[in-house]
């Protein structure tokens, strides 16, 4: 996933980065971190099962 990808992402959830963060458990100044590049994403099925879930409009489980 590109930093761009989760922008978009986020972008359709109608979430800022705080309310990203909130929602998969980390810290809103990681998720500025991923969108800009300065820290890669993490390629975990974890990450990925969380932002398809909210994308389908189910809540994750933590």
């Amino acid at each position: 996933m590109t930093p761009t990808d989760l922008r978009e992402i986020r972008s359709k959830l109608g979430l800022n980065q705080a309310g990203l963060a909130a929602v998969l458990g980390r810290h809103p100044q990681t998720i500025s971190k991923w969108e800009r590049g300065a820290e890669p994403i993490p390629e975990t099925g974890e990450l990925r099962l969380a932002l398809a879930a909210l994308l389908a409009g189910l809540e994750p489980v933590s």
